[in-house]
């Protein structure tokens, strides 16, 4: 089964208003769709946030170098582009990725089968986290408690909040009302790498410290694993960390400082480093939550007794990469329903993503 042909499109679709984190500012998210297309009539899709990098363009680069080789052989196709570009693999990591992922996707089609059950997994109902509380600057408190409160309601056993990180006694006094508004689910933070040295951090998170916080994700960006492993020493509460790690030997220096590994497979070397990364975890006795992207991950976790939730962002708007696809994730009372449609997750409408793309690409 020959590779034929590429298609890329770029799709970024703008936000209704702008996600801030710190200094960061997100205004649109920027969705790199790929097709790989093969002369057996199997096509293999992934979709991936290019994260402000040339994904588009790397893919272009790369696609070249897979024309014509057998979709098959997808793990030596893998392989051989991570050593072939190993002076430039950092900027190539997430096209690899994304090319290793949409290969899955062909090798599971090709066996007439969703991934999870590719991947030997027979979880056929997933348990979900609900990410919640953006734009907690413009909001009122009662506004998050609503939030926390209807998530809760519908059925949701861990909700995560994003740190608002302007003042660490008004963010300890915000977050305990808000964990007694998510009495019965659990309630997680997550800090997008707030801080760049341990002081402040510790001292941030130490008036977190008895809440009772299923974690606090990424107090420091991933290569500051020495400051994490410091953090984590001094706390009671989990840490978890990791959806940026580009590499295993990044997610080996990250393991022991974090409880919760995060795991995401279009950062990481595609499903191949995911699944690199989860066996990983499980040696090391974590457990893993993979990051956001629901249609792809789940299958992660349907076939791992490790990764025992996928994350959801429950408001459409935040995240809209629904709008690729053919069909929504089919969540209901806090829990994703897999559907037995052979591939890796990614149903997506071609022409409707053709409609949403600024820019394109196509290798044949």
């Amino acid at each position: 089964m020959k590779i034929t042909g590429l298609d890329i499109l770029n799709c970024p679709i703008e936000l209704p208003q702008a996600i801030r984190f710190g200094e960061i500012e997100i205004r649109a998210r920027d969705y790199v769709v790929l097709r790989i297309r093969t002369d057996a009539g199997i096509e293999g899709f992934s979709v991936s946030y290019a994260r402000g990098s040339p994904l588009l363009e790397a893919i272009e680069i790369l696609g070249a170098k897979i024309l014509h080789q057998d979709a098959s052989l997808h793990r030596e196709i893998v392989q051989s582009l991570q050593q072939n570009y190993i002076p430039a693999q950092a900027s190539f990591i997430r096209a690899i990725s994304a090319i290793d992922i949409a290969l899955w996707d062909i090798a599971s089609k090709a066996a007439a089968l969703p991934l999870y059950r590719h991947l030997g997994g027979s979880l056929t109902e997933i348990p979900l986290a609900a990410v919640a509380g953006y734009f907690p600057d413009t909001r009122s408190v009662q506004s998050l408690e609503t939030e926390i409160k209807g998530l809760v309601d519908e059925g949701y056993g861990l909700i995560k909040m994003c740190l608002p990180g302007d003042d660490p006694e008004e963010d300890a006094k915000l977050l305990a009302k808000l964990v007694k508004a998510a009495k019965g689910a659990q309630l997680a933070v997550d800090a997008h790498w707030m801080w760049g040295d341990l002081n402040p951090a510790l001292e941030a998170c130490r008036l977190l410290d008895d809440l009772g916080l299923d974690f606090i994700e990424d107090p420091f960006p991933p290569n500051l694993w020495r400051q994490t492993t410091e953090l984590r020493s001094s706390l009671k509460t989990p840490l978890a960390a990791g959806e940026d790690v580009t590499s295993l030997a990044g997610f080996q220096d990250l393991i022991e400082a974090v409880d919760v590994l995060r795991v995401d497979a279009t950062a990481s070397g595609g499903i191949t480093g995911a699944l690199a990364a989860i066996k990983l975890a499980e040696d090391r006795n974590r457990t893993v939550l993979p990051h956001v992207f629901l249609p792809l991950h789940s299958h992660l976790v349907a076939s791992s007794p490790i990764a025992t939730l996928a994350e959801v962002t429950t408001n459409p708007a935040i995240d809209p990469y629904t709008r690729l696809l053919k069909k929504s994730p089919n969540i209901s009372e806090g829990k994703l329903t897999m559907d037995d449609e052979s591939g890796n997750g990614w149903h997506v409408d071609w022409d409707v993503a053709v409609s949403l793309s600024t820019k394109s690409a196509q290798i044949d």
